[in-house]
């Protein structure tokens, strides 16, 4: 398929060259006349894909510049979601490490009053 498309856009391509090549030969214009047509129709072609590029960057740019508000925004609200969460799980922790001291301790103070 993509075979055909090739050989679709050659064809159209080729067919489009040869046909300005018969426009400019049985144009009534003179040889000089169609120099400065295919010249001044060049410039225009020129200055239009000029204008396009730079549209093109100029939306780029606003587009990254969207995405990077996008991606700060779903930050800021990341951070404050997993804030409380995160001050949860320290509470969660220093109870957990303040229980194993605790037991440590324990255990600790009945192994040395069994050596005793």
């Amino acid at each position: 398929m993509a075979n055909n498309t090739g050989s679709f856009l050659l064809g159209a391509l080729v067919g489009a060259a040869v046909g300005g090549v018969v426009a400019l030969l049985s144009s009534p214009r003179t040889g000089r006349e169609n120099r400065k047509y295919v010249m001044r129709m060049a410039g225009k072609g020129q200055k239009y894909i000029q204008d396009r590029y730079e549209d093109a960057e100029e939306f780029i740019g606003d587009v990254y510049e969207e995405v990077g508000d996008q991606a700060s925004h779903l930050m800021k609200n990341a951070e404050k979601a997993v804030k409380p969460l995160r001050h949860e799980a320290q509470k969660y922790a220093v109870r957990a490490l303040d229980s194993v001291s605790d037991t440590a301790e324990d255990a600790k103070k009945k192994f040395f009053k069994g050596v005793k």
